[in-house]
């Protein structure tokens, strides 16, 4: 099992020249194209314990309102030893996820993984609102979503503090980091709407 983002942890930018020409003056410039960045993923690896059960691999979207819940468990004790995580929407939601199941090894496409998550209304499975975890061993449950802590987190500085303490593990780092980076996508779309860009003489070193 693993979380994975399938975006970049930097904005994506592609560079173009661009140039207008009309009866009386031609003018170069150079554009910027803001890709929206992708969700982050958590990424299960599956078999059943039968010895035919088909392999599965499972992605589920983690978005704002994904969050791990310690109270379905007995991980809101910060002297526990569950082994158990919960993901759930804040909100009592669905879970944006989809699972694809393989004969064998071989059959294993991690590929449709970062397909389907770039068609935003390809379907998906179904009424999923919760996905529960048992983990081998109590410190690997507490990588991956730490334990509770009295941690202040109204601001995003004191949000980073309490995750690079650990206290959210790995999927609050991951949950964050998604979560900043479409927040500063939306941010330099409302910039660039609410100005004027003005296209002039391109530096000849550009070239």
């Amino acid at each position: 099992m693993s979380v994975c983002s399938c975006s970049s942890l930097a904005p994506t930018v592609s560079t173009i020249r661009t140039s207008t020409s009309n009866s009386s003056s031609t003018s170069s410039g150079i554009a910027r194209l803001h890709r929206k960045p992708q969700k982050p993923l958590l990424v299960m690896f599956l078999k059943g314990r039968d010895a035919s059960a088909r392999l599965s691999i499972v992605a589920v979207e983690i978005d704002h309102n994904t969050a791990v819940k310690r109270e379905r468990c007995e991980c809101y004790n910060s002297h526990s030893s569950c082994r158990v995580s919960c993901v759930e929407q804040e909100r009592g939601g669905t879970l944006r996820a989809q699972r694809w199941d393989a004969e064998d090894l071989a059959a294993w496409d991690v590929a449709k993984v970062g397909e389907w998550q770039r068609k935003e209304g390809e379907k998906v499975w179904p009424n999923l609102r919760r996905v529960s975890m048992k983990f081998e061993k109590m410190e690997d449950r507490y990588k991956f979503a730490g334990s509770p802590c009295s941690c202040n987190v109204r601001t995003t500085h004191e949000l980073s503090r309490c995750n690079l303490e650990s206290h959210n593990g790995l999927f609050g780092i991951v949950k964050q980091v998604g979560d900043e980076m479409l927040r500063k996508y939306h941010s330099e779309q409302d910039q660039a709407s609410s100005r004027t860009i003005q296209l002039g003489p391109v530096p000849e070193g550009d070239f």
